[in-house]
């Protein structure tokens, strides 16, 4: 048991010297000592299990920013395995393969994973990011052209975002930021910002010009409060505000008033 928490200790010790490739061979060395002393369904192995799967995923996602796909395709498919079929690593794990074969051009192969993700969060009662895999569905929906399931996955997000920003402001604790706005929730109110962005865009796919303004506009408003000017985010909002407005004064959207 002593070598088993010894290999995990270093493990972590790699991870904070981003030493990622060797934090996970000694994960991997930590879990296969741990199966052979508790066995392949104790929670020691469970957690052991779960904590691999995070930190393979993490490192997966870096490889898809670099666009090295094989790598990360390698990384999630150990993750894959690793994981039960109802947990919610496996959902996250499920939403980083959509991102993958998304990038790769295979958006029913990735859209198959979402549906998978969605159906595992429907079941759980607490999702660390529940919006997430509602605006991955939001963008494969609209890349296959199917824009009203796309409009209401957007949606589902705002949702889901505004009821976490609620019990996020209701669970704080006093004095977090002179406005009482934490690091985590400016995260979440650049996410809802994106959202109301991907509303726009979807209203504008459907022909529908009014509608698509004012999710614009909620996007800007969000971004003006919580975003800085110069935030990537805020300005492409107001860009696509402007390029809609101007679209509808000319009157090239006969979308509904």
């Amino acid at each position: 048991m002593q070598q088993v928490e010894d290999l995990t200790i270093r493990a972590q010790l790699r991870q904070r010297q981003n030493k990622q490739k060797e934090a996970i061979a000694l994960f991997e060395k930590a879990l296969e000592l741990r199966i052979g002393l508790h066995g392949p369904d104790s929670n020691s192995v469970r957690r052991a299990c779960d904590e691999l799967c995070d930190v393979l995923n993490g490192e997966a996602l870096k490889h898809l920013q670099r666009d090295e796909h094989d790598q990360a395709l390698e990384l999630l498919r150990k993750a894959e395995i690793l994981s039960g079929p109802n947990d919610l690593v496996t959902a996250v794990t499920y939403n980083n393969l959509a991102c993958y074969y998304r990038r790769k051009g295979k958006l029913r192969t990735a859209l198959s994973f979402l549906e998978k993700a969605l159906r595992i969060e429907k079941r759980a009662e607490v999702v660390v990011n529940p919006a997430g895999t509602r605006l991955n569905l939001c963008a494969v929906m609209s890349q296959l052209g199917r824009h009203q399931e796309a409009l209401e996955h957007s949606q589902a997000a705002v949702v889901l975002l505004q009821e976490e920003l609620v019990q996020h402001q209701m669970a704080r604790g006093e004095g977090e930021g002179e406005d009482g706005v934490t690091p985590e929730m400016v995260n979440k109110l650049a996410v809802l910002a994106i959202c109301y962005h991907n509303m726009g865009v979807e209203e504008e796919y459907l022909g529908r010009a009014a509608e698509s303004l004012e999710a614009y506009r909620k996007g800007v408003e969000v971004a003006d409060a919580y975003l800085a000017s110069d935030n990537s985010i805020a300005r492409t909002l107001h860009k696509s505000l402007a390029a809609a407005q101007a679209h509808q004064k000319k009157g090239g959207a006969g979308g509904e008033a």
